[in-house]
């Protein structure tokens, strides 16, 4: 287990790594990948080892362009009404620590975090944690999680996932 000191003393330029690699949930649903959306597999266990020190913390998604990356995030800039024009990444979809728990891997339900699902807030430059649609323009995305404790600090990330090629609309 990681404790909670050691937690603390992570940096934002030194989060602890987290052996995780995000991807496309396996499962065959309709929409897995569309034009402006992406379902990734739920990081269920990945941040287990910090758990137990950080039961308050928030899981968030940073989606980033190839570009985005393979930069040191800027956790102030990376928000949507940013992406991708002013900055190649931004955070979205936070959710508590606990509802990526072990005890769900045994379930029959698919459990997917769908990526650029939030049309009602894509104009609204004020939604700093908007889940807008993704733009087809940039090419490739990747992704990976960051774990934030509820100071603010972000505490530990997972890498990159491999890059996620949108549908093409013709």
């Amino acid at each position: 287990m990681i404790a909670v000191e050691e937690l603390m003393q992570a940096t934002s330029k030194n989060k602890i790594p987290i052996n995780y690699t995000p991807e496309i949930i396996q499962n065959d649903i309709l929409g897995k990948i569309t034009a402006s959306t992406f379902a990734l597999k739920q990081p269920l266990c990945a941040f287990q080892d910090t758990k137990k020190d950080c039961r308050d913390c928030n899981i968030w998604v940073a989606v980033a362009t190839m570009k985005g990356a393979v930069s040191k995030i800027n956790i102030i800039a990376a928000t949507y009404p940013n992406f991708p024009n002013i900055y190649p990444a931004f955070l979205t979809l936070s959710t508590p620590i606990n509802q990526f728990d072990c005890n769900d891997l045994g379930q029959s339900v698919i459990r997917a975090l769908r990526v650029g699902a939030d049309n009602a807030c894509q104009n609204d430059v004020t939604a700093t944690s908007c889940n807008g649609p993704l733009p087809s323009d940039p090419g490739a995305y990747r992704v990976r999680y960051y774990l934030q404790h509820p100071n603010g600090t972000f505490l530990a990330k997972t890498t990159w996932s491999q890059p996620i090629a949108l549908t093409k609309v013709f």
